[in-house]
Formats: C-alpha cells, sequence, structure tokens
C-alpha cells in the first residue's frame, strides 16, 4: 500500500500486490482473477451465463465470506462505462481519450469497493484490518475518481484540453495528519507539499483527489457528530463496522505503542488500553436493549469524545483545506484551460458543511 504522503500513480490496475502482507486479505488473489475473468467473458457473450454462474460458484465456495455483493460492482461496469460515450460522443475527435478515462475511472472505483468490501464486511467486525492508510485508499478509489476528477476530466476534454500522453499523475504530500502527529509521537515533521503540476490533468488531479478525500473523511466526521436533524439521517458506521475515519483515528491513539494523546493530555497509557478494550467489544455491535438502544454504539461515541475526535478533525480539516487553497491558488485561468473557479467553487460547497 503506498503510504500517505506520497505520489499515487494514475493507472488502469489497482496496485493490489502493493498491499503490506499484514494486511493482505485471502480474498485478493481470488478477486483479482474474478474480475480478469469477468472482463475476458464480457468480450465473448456466448459463454457469459454459462461462464458467470459456474465462477459465482466457485467463488462462493472456495473463499470465505464471499457474497454476491462483491461480485456486483466489477460485473456490472463494462456496459455502464462504454455506452453513454459510445451512444453520445463516439463522433467526436476526444472519443477515445474519453473512453480511456470511463474505463480507468471504472477500474479505480471497482478496486475501491472490492478493498472495502473485505475490510469491513457488515457482518464479520476484524478492527486489525484497520488503518488510516487503508481507508485512504478506500475512500481515494472509490468514491474520489468517479464523484470528484471523472466529472472535471469529461469537462476538460469537450472544451479541447488536450489528453497527456503519459498518465497523470497526483501527490497528498501534506494533505493529511501524518501518524506520528495523530498518535503524539515526538517525530511529528510536517509533509513537504510538492510543487504544482505543469500537466492540467494532473494539477487537476492534485487537487480533486485530496478534495474527494476531505469530503468523505467529513463524512465520516458528520456521521458520528452531526445530530439525525441536522444530518437527516441517522449516521450508521459504527454500527455497520465502517472502516470510517473516526475509528481509525481512534484505534491509532489508542493502539498497544501509544503512551499519550495529543487530543486529550490527561489520557493515562492505561486508559488508553481500556478505551481500546471498549473499541474491540463494541464497535459494529448491532443489538439492542429492551428499549430499543444500542448500548454498544452510545459506549464507542463515549470513547471518541474523550479521545478528542473533534479536535483530531478540526487539526486536519485546517490541514487539507490550507494545501488545497495552495493549490487552487497554483492554478493559471487560460483560454480554453483551466478555470481556477471550478475548484474554488468546489471547496466552497464542502468547508465547513454541517449536512
Amino acid at each position: 500500500m503506498t503510504p500517505p504522503g506520497s505520489t499515487f500513480q494514475s493507472c488502469s490496475v489497482f496496485p493490489l500486490n502493493d498491499l503490506p502482507l499484514s494486511n493482505r486479505s485471502p480474498l485478493l488473489p481470488h478477486l483479482s482473477l474474478l474480475i480478469l475473468f469477468s472482463r475476458f467473458i464480457y468480450h465473448f457473450p456466448p459463454f457469459n451465463i454459462l461462464s458467470l454462474s459456474i465462477l459465482a460458484l466457485r467463488f462462493a465456495f472456495f473463499v470465505p465470506h464471499a457474497s454476491l455483493s462483491t461480485l456486483r460492482s466489477p460485473l456490472s461496469s463494462p456496459t455502464l462505462t462504454h455506452s453513454p460515450p459510445q451512444k453520445h460522443f463516439r463522433k467526436e475527435s476526444y472519443y477515445a481519450d474519453l473512453l480511456d478515462i470511463f474505463h480507468d475511472t471504472a477500474y479505480k472505483t471497482e478496486f475501491g469497493q472490492l478493498v472495502d468490501l473485505i475490510t469491513a464486511p457488515e457482518d464479520h467486525v476484524d478492527l486489525s484490518k484497520f488503518s488510516l492508510e487503508r481507508h485512504r485508499l478506500i475512500v481515494i478509489y472509490k468514491t474520489a475518481f468517479y464523484s470528484f476528477y471523472l466529472p472535471v476530466a469529461c469537462a476538460m476534454l469537450m472544451s479541447g484540453v488536450p489528453y497527456p500522453e503519459d498518465a497523470p499523475s497526483f501527490s497528498l504530500a501534506g494533505t493529511s495528519l501524518a501518524p506520528a502527529e495523530i498518535a503524539g509521537s515526538a517525530a511529528t515533521a510536517t509533509e513537504a507539499t510538492t510543487a504544482a503540476p505543469s500537466d492540467p490533468y494532473s494539477l487537476a488531479l492534485s487537487i480533486l483527489i485530496p478534495l474527494g478525500e476531505y469530503f468523505q473523511v467529513q463524512d465520516d466526521f458528520l456521521d458520528f457528530s452531526a445530530t439525525p436533524e441536522v444530518l437527516g439521517k441517522i449516521g450508521t458506521d459504527i454500527v455497520d463496522n465502517k472502516c470510517s475515519w473516526v475509528v481509525n483515528t481512534a484505534l491509532l491513539l489508542t493502539s498497544p505503542t501509544a503512551l499519550s494523546n495529543p487530543f486529550n493530555p490527561s489520557t493515562t497509557p492505561e486508559r488508553l488500553r481500556e478505551i481500546r478494550q471498549i473499541l474491540e467489544e463494541n464497535y459494529g455491535k448491532k443489538e439492542k436493549d429492551v428499549q430499543g438502544v444500542n448500548q454498544a454504539e452510545l459506549r464507542v461515541k463515549e470513547v471518541y469524545e474523550e479521545l478528542g475526535v473533534r479536535k483530531a478533525y478540526e487539526k486536519y480539516e485546517e490541514r487539507v483545506v490550507g494545501v488545497l487553497r495552495e493549490r487552487i491558488a497554483a492554478v493559471k485561468d487560460r483560454e480554453g484551460g483551466l478555470k481556477k473557479e471550478v475548484f474554488t467553487s468546489f471547496l466552497g460547497k464542502i468547508y465547513k458543511r454541517s449536512k
């Protein structure tokens, strides 16, 4: 797994082999074969029904915790990513590049969904698979590419911004709290930001991917902190065993090596061990008492407050927004090119949102 702060390269295949062995699920080799095979049979329609039936049976029989939801994403996207561009844009000069962007984004989204499913299945809680690095991996590939980068990249193509020969790349440097900072280590050097890319698509990526990650971190935080009246829904991340930013921050603050808590200095090492046990015993529990209250969920929320997760989020938000503003300021408005206003508008809609 590529650590936070390093450069992610745009590619059509998710780096499954880059996941650390300690966090690598036994499902990953099966999922890799599943996706490759699903792509193969997609191009040979006569074999689709039989092949998919055999594949689904073999996958469900040999791989523990497999379900139809695991199969859904990689098998459904080819038609969705190919038909709309073909129907509306096949005569355009940028059609090939448009297809590349759609397919590349589909692959990334599929793999993000798969890693999310094998990290945090709703019916099997294993917090040892959770980490801030894994959370970042999931939200960038599952959400940020298709929600933030795809529409802007398509608009750039349609506006005549030429797509580069080399795949665009982006940097996440400086856009998160380093684990050492959250854990209260003395080594809290701030990640350095990188110079703005000259390629307009890489520049867009360097803004939109951290923005998409920020949006999801914000969503995770609001699920815990906002009231249903303000949020418009009842937060369920704790009950549903979500690999959210909030629980991963809490797990890092209560790691076996943690001796202090920078967001609540009065917390003793012994209390941190107790909080860790509370998280292990209560996260992802769905049972309610006779009054219809999920006491396990309440206990998790109480230790979130005790750990100072709100302060951690405030520090994260100011960090990422500061970096994003610097990168947006580096955008040079050009005729037929990127417009600074696009990114300013996105950030303005997200910053300090309450629902």
